[in-house]
């Protein structure tokens, strides 16, 4: 092979190294940054949030989260878009 090519295959592998690298410490922020927003308000029994029903990462996300799919609603009746409702309960 020649090294233009196999430049071509380590920028490939340093690109996507990269964006799954910066997808994991985002992911980890995130989880951090729900878990302060819980911590900070230790009195609220229920969470809840909305997010649209093709972001399967975050229903995924949610979900380990301790968020039940609870409901999935239409905003807009004339549109092909859901939102879909998540909660957690605390238990005390």
């Amino acid at each position: 092979m020649n090294s233009l090519k196999w430049r071509s295959i380590y920028k490939y592998i340093l690109l996507l190294w990269t964006f799954t690298w910066v997808s994991i410490v985002s992911r980890l922020k995130f989880t951090k940054a729900i878990g302060f927003i819980e911590n900070a308000y230790p009195h609220v029994k229920r969470w809840s949030l909305d997010t649209p029903y093709q972001n399967y990462k975050n229903h995924d996300f949610y979900e380990k989260q301790g968020y039940v799919k609870v409901d999935e609603i239409k905003p807009v009746k004339d549109i092909d878009f859901w939102l879909f409702e998540y909660v957690k309960e605390r238990k005390f």
